[in-house]
């Protein structure tokens, strides 16, 4: 009679079950405790629980599936196929009278269905925990196996294939590690290396493009719970109603990807040397592979530490000195990575032979070639700027301000101040000087991210102040900062700044003593200044005698006025250059300036409270601001604060409130401000209890804001720029 092919075996499983029951009797009372007991124990209790009960579900799906699923991932695996690691227990294996597909498929069932009987299990009992205390949850429960299963059954196949390359137990959960993590910490040891000497490179964390193939990063940021909203109750209070799972196609996605590496760990362990038990590489193809990860990984970490630990300082301004030391710290790193590699495959410290020498020199000619490349910009990425019509939006950050555009034009422009910016890039590199740092970042209609990072260069006097002959870098920055959709998308609110939503206002200007004292009804600077800000009553002050008044006087305009150290100076006839700002003998400070003081020269910050008077509040909002807005002349930001920008900016803020009865839109995100994640820009009104969406517009007047300047002065609010001021008189 014809022999039957079995793909898999029952004894050899059940074998299997038993032996390792302590780690799958582990995996199901972790999540006892971490979901139906919590749920058992849990404050459930407010009409709108359950959807917080909902939302504990789903975020104890993602954070514990991917954290547990992990290291049960590689746990299972270890158990499945460890014995592979040992030559008794591996030869022993192979004797048995079954295919290798057999014992894959079988082992491979063993090492997985114990983990999805768990599953089901604790969805049961979270469940019926649900239904205990009230509340049925439907659907959260399975969204909740669903996840926990594809997600346990990602990292076991990931770990099965790990466990394929290595003849060592301990070598397995490395490796496994490594390769979760690899992608995203290669990509930024790179740009910590390159990005010292690489013009324009940036080396921040938050524009890494190989996170989705760093598994645990992928998920985390891919796979969220929000929660939605209701619409407004009759107590003017939302309350949610409901939770969205975001990231489905993720999920599924790593898990098809999940069925790829299992399908190439088969083909590895049919074809897998049994002899190799115990080697730290078990398929010999690899093995160079493996030689060239140490000696680059190695070399990477080593060079991104040492220059860290031995120079620490910026390598912008020394390009081709920070690129040789990184250089040679890497060329080092690579040879003590390539010979760690050689001890642990050989499993001795003879291993210093010509051949070896031979490899590791190819693999650091590689580095030396590559680091070159990128030095002297021969794959092009310094020269690159994206074509506008693959450009989607983009967006310029400087000087704390985002500038972002969408239309044609705008992005033409962005382009256009990069290219200069890269045409700027000897100059930018040709010294110590005053500085300003841009970030430019492009999204693109095919869903790619080019970001990049410039240190701009431009000379100013001791004060901060460009020179006449030096305004390239920073007034074609000012320029691109303040296009008019730029500024228009920086004042953009959520929502809508109408006449019924204005309720509150104020005007916060700089401006003398005595127009401070005539504005809060006092016919005096002196009692305005002693009254209002010193705290005297009128009593006291009018019993004080003239000495002390003009004392205390003197000592409030030090403490509290915005030039009073600028007019002790000048009593002094100390010229601008010498002076400094630390001083240490008030008093004595306090009586110089009072025998030379002049109030008409003191300036104070005073508020205009303009909360009852709306109709006003929305003429300046709709006929002034907004046409200023427009024309370019308000919400304007600038790149250096030098002599034309204290020349041009009044001392003067104006704040306008906005609110909205709550329509219940949108996730809980809603309590921030704004949402920024290197790319994107949305501003975010603020939610409250009280039944409202608060926002707020703010705004400063320049020189050429004549509408709004004229609807200030005709409301008493006098004007003053900053260099009128003095405010930057002590500029360091």
């Amino acid at each position: 009679m014809r022999s039957k092919t079995s793909c898999f075996n029952s004894t050899l499983f059940w074998k299997n079950i038993r032996r390792f029951w302590p780690l799958w009797a582990g995996y199901l009372g972790v999540w006892f405790l971490i979901l139906p007991l919590s749920v058992l124990s849990g404050n459930w209790g407010s009409r709108e629980v359950e959807t917080v009960l909902r939302h504990t579900i789903y975020s104890t799906g993602i954070y514990g599936g991917v954290i547990i699923g992990a290291v049960m991932g590689v746990f299972s695996a270890m158990a499945m196929w460890g014995y592979l690691y040992s030559p008794r227990s591996a030869h022993g294996i192979a004797c048995l009278p079954l295919r290798r597909e057999c014992v894959f498929l079988t082992n491979l069932l063993a090492g997985f269905a114990p983990i999805l009987a768990a599953n089901a299990v604790i969805a049961a009992l979270t469940k019926l925990a649900a239904l205990g205390v009230g509340h049925a949850v439907p659907g959260a429960v399975t969204a909740w196996f669903a996840l926990v299963t594809l997600i346990g059954f990602f990292f076991y196949c990931f770990a099965t294939l790990c466990a394929q390359l290595t003849g060592h137990i301990l070598v397995l959960p490395a490796v496994y590690a490594i390769l979760n993590f690899v992608a995203a910490g290669a990509e930024t040891l790179m740009r910590a290396i390159c990005g010292v000497f690489v013009y324009g490179m940036n080396r921040g964390v938050g524009v890494l493009t190989l996170n989705w193939l760093s598994p645990v990063i992928g998920y985390f940021r891919a796979v969220q719970a929000s929660y939605l909203y209701s619409s407004l109750t009759d107590t003017g209070y939302r309350y949610p109603v409901g939770v969205e799972l975001h990231g489905w196609g993720t999920v599924v996605a790593y898990a098809l990807a999940g069925l790829v590496l299992l399908a190439v760990a088969a083909l590895l362990f049919h074809r897998r040397n049994m002899e190799s038990a115990g080697d730290v590489v078990a398929v010999k193809p690899l093995k160079p592979v493996f030689r060239w990860c140490m000696a680059l990984g190695a070399g990477m970490a080593l060079s991104a530490l040492l220059y860290e630990i031995i120079f620490n300082w910026d390598g912008s301004a020394y390009r081709t000195a920070a690129f040789l030391a990184l250089l040679v710290f890497f060329l080092i790193g690579a040879l003590l990575g390539w010979f760690a590699a050689e001890m642990l495959m050989k499993k001795t410290f003879r291993v210093f032979q010509t051949r070896s020498w031979v490899g590791l020199g190819v693999c650091c000619l590689v580095i030396v070639l590559f680091m070159a490349g990128m030095r002297l910009d021969l794959f092009g990425y310094t020269r690159y700027v994206p074509a506008t019509e693959k450009i989607a939006s983009a967006q310029v950050i400087a000087a704390g301000a985002i500038t972002q555009v969408e239309e044609p034009e705008s992005i033409e422009q962005v382009r256009a101040f990069h290219r200069e910016v890269i045409g700027s890039k000897a100059y930018n590199e040709s010294g110590p000087a005053h500085s300003v740092d841009c970030r430019i970042n492009y999204t693109l209609k095919n869903g790619g991210k080019v970001s990049r990072y410039y240190v701009l260069r431009y000379e100013a006097d001791g004060n901060g102040t460009l020179l006449p002959e030096d305004r390239g870098n920073a007034s074609a920055l000012n320029a691109v900062l303040n296009t008019p959709e730029g500024i228009l998308n920086r004042k953009r609110s959520n929502i809508p700044l109408t006449r019924e939503n204005l309720y509150a206002g104020s005007v916060n200007a700089t401006m003398t003593a005595a127009e401070c004292a005539a504005a809060s009804g006092y016919d005096d600077a002196g009692e305005y200044i002693l009254r209002e800000h010193e705290g005297w009553s009128e009593a006291r002050f009018a019993a004080a005698d003239p000495e002390e008044r003009r004392l205390a006087v003197a000592q409030n305009v030090l403490n509290e006025s915005v030039n009073g150290y600028s007019l002790y100076w000048e009593t002094l006839g100390v010229a601008q250059e010498d002076r400094y700002p630390i001083y240490t003998d008030y008093l004595a400070e306090a009586e110089q300036l009072a025998n030379h003081l002049d109030l008409d020269k003191v300036y104070y910050d005073y508020s205009y409270n303009l909360d009852v008077d709306r109709a006003a509040l929305w003429e300046l909002y709709s006929e002034c601001i907004l046409p200023d807005l427009r024309d370019g002349y308000l919400g304007r930001v600038w790149a250096v604060t030098d002599q034309e920008y204290r020349n041009s900016v009044y001392q003067v803020s104006i704040n306008l409130d906005f609110r909205e009865k709550n329509k219940g839109q949108g996730s809980d995100s809603q309590n921030d401000n704004q949402i920024y994640d290197g790319y994107s820009y949305v501003p975010v009104p603020t939610a409250s209890s009280d039944g409202y969406v608060y926002d707020s517009f703010y705004t400063v007047p320049t020189a050429g804001s004549f509408r709004t300047n004229a609807w200030l002065r005709a409301h008493g609010v006098p004007l003053y720029t900053q260099a009128e001021t003095d405010v930057n008189r002590f500029i360091q």
